[in-house]
């Protein structure tokens, strides 16, 4: 999940406020020019012009580039070119598929604007595949509120995106292989990629002298860095306090962030029929070659899981799963584990998407109890950066992990991307991905891993409204545990579901979440991969 009704935000609701005392409509355009010194042959892909607008509640120097905008929706303008000639231009008009309103139904006032062509997408964030291309400069245009003065902006493609580096920073390694797996799948090279952070007890030893380690395996959440978040756990476990849990992983354990992102967003490390093997990737490519490249122990009970939001489910789904691979897993604020609460709606009942049975919009992002986001705004903003679920955003990487694929390769919706309505005819192929649903299937082959290895927290405020799937989740596991004997007792179980007070992001402080890295330790202790930490001494008496 990302780190982001008639209840519409207040920027949004200023607009329409704006619109409704505009007298007629202006006559707005869009002028996008193919600089020649960016391209030197014809250009396709998905032309898209972010605006913001007139009351917006972005900090004044955001630019528009950096669009979609989830706290403070603003205008997006989106079609698609074929063969842009070097020098020539396209004009959007109010045949540009739009948010939230057709460019002449825009109210008064300043507007900073911005382009990008999507030529391909290699990540979830367009910005990091080389050869896409952008207007650097920000551009403002005034609309005037008068029919009779056109408003108009024309905008340079002249600059190339480069495909970033991952540089390896002071307390991690970067790991990269190509996976034969996922090229097979995707007919092009598909690369996989790991930070690891090395032990205290590793570091400086020669591989055949070091001491054999378990390892913690963390994946990001939607959008996550992989490097990005290994250099943050670095600087977290070096400051450490010296006899905490953390200082003790720190010395005793790798910790290795997996990169799961693709062009369709976060895998969830699930095979899939868009995305391709890459959960078999994960088991039978990389771990092998980090316990070449490493002393790690090659047992599942020394191969820890550890996750938040998309992160968090997948944690679940590889615990689930490959159970002869990984141990433990401590999942945090997970993305939907049972779709009859796909964040805010049951996916196997509801007929829309977007709109409740009395037409009320659904929200998808909330700040206690104001809609920040409805699930029409994100799903419509998505479809105009790529139609056709191919814009890499949260809603499309759910549909291409969760969804079938169709007889030409393309990702088969969940739903209608203007109307919501959803696609009932795909809903068994999503039933294989619903974590809770496969647990009501085969409560003998799932409910040890819930007993013995599995520990999920979430807020119950959750800012995506994931704990109304986790508390459905956690009823179906109590009523299933309770026909059971060797399940019965709840109270002696290792692994658990926790709802407590907090939203996605502040749930991190939460005493059951800060308790994770001493439940790691234990279990390592449990199985003889680390010794007991020594107790803290005691001041001797005076």
């Amino acid at each position: 999940m990302r780190c982001t009704a008639r209840a519409w935000p207040l920027a949004l609701a200023l607009f329409l406020t704006l619109l409704l005392a505009a007298p007629a409509l202006a006559v707005v355009t869009l002028t996008v020019t193919l600089d020649k010194s960016v391209a030197a042959a014809p250009v396709s892909g998905r032309l898209v012009v972010s605006l913001i607008g007139p009351g917006s509640s972005l900090p004044k120097d955001t630019r528009p580039i950096e669009a979609p905008f989830d706290r403070s929706p603003q205008p997006l303008y989106g079609l698609t070119v074929t063969n842009l000639i070097p020098g020539q231009s396209v004009t959007l008009d109010d045949t540009a598929d739009s948010f939230p309103v057709k460019l002449s139904m825009l109210p008064p006032g300043e507007y900073k604007a911005q382009a990008f062509l999507i030529v391909s997408r290699r990540t979830t964030d367009w910005k990091n595949t080389p050869g896409n291309l952008f207007t650097p400069d920000v551009t403002t245009f005034r609309i005037t509120g008068d029919a009779k003065v056109p408003a108009s902006a024309t905008l340079e493609l002249k600059e190339a995106t480069k495909a970033p580096e991952v540089k390896p920073a002071k307390g991690y390694e970067v790991v990269e292989i190509e996976s034969a797996l996922l090229t097979a799948f995707h007919q092009r090279p598909i690369m996989l990629r790991a930070a690891v952070i090395i032990p205290e007890a590793a570091k400086g030893i020669p591989r055949d002298k070091a001491p054999a380690l378990p390892g913690v395996y963390e994946v990001t959440g939607f959008g996550g860095d992989f490097a990005a978040q290994a250099a943050r756990v670095a600087r977290s476990l070096a400051i450490s306090a010296p006899a905490s849990p953390q200082t003790t992983l720190a010395n005793r354990a790798f910790w290795i962030v997996l990169d799961a992102d693709s062009p369709s967003g976060h895998t969830l490390f699930a095979d899939s029929a868009n995305n391709g093997p890459w959960g078999a990737a994960l088991t039978t490519e990389l771990i092998p070659e980090l316990e070449r490249r490493y002393n790690l122990i090659p047992k599942p009970s020394a191969r820890l899981l550890r996750g938040h939001s998309s992160g968090g489910w997948s944690v679940i789904w590889l615990a689930l799963t490959y159970p002869e691979t990984f141990g433990g897993a401590w999942s945090s604020a997970p993305d939907p584990v049972d779709f009859r609460k796909f964040q805010n709606f049951n996916l196997y009942e509801s007929k829309n998407a977007f709109a409740d049975e009395r037409g009320n919009d659904r929200g998808s992002l909330r700040r206690g109890s104001r809609v920040l986001m409805t699930v029409r705004q994100e799903a419509v903003m998505e479809n105009i950066i790529g139609p056709n679920v191919t814009s890499g955003a949260q809603w499309a990487s759910w549909q291409a992990v969760f969804g079938p694929r169709d007889k030409d390769g393309k990702i088969v919706p969940m739903f209608d991307p203007i109307t919501g309505d959803v696609n009932t005819g795909a809903l068994a192929h999503y039933r294989a991905y619903d974590i809770s649903a496969r647990l009501a299937a085969e409560p003998d082959k799932f409910l040890p891993a819930f007993r013995d290895r599995i520990r999920i927290v979430c807020g119950t405020e959750d800012s995506y409204y994931l704990n109304e799937a986790v508390d459905l989740l956690r009823t179906r596991l109590i009523e299933l545990s309770r026909t059971r004997d060797a399940f019965k007792d709840m109270k002696s179980w290792t692994g658990y579901i926790k709802l407590v007070p907090g939203d996605h992001g502040s749930v991190f402080m939460s005493p059951a979440i800060r308790a994770f890295p001493e439940e790691m330790v234990a279990e390592l202790v449990k199985h003889g991969h680390i010794p007991a930490p020594a107790a803290p001494s005691q001041p001797a008496p005076k």
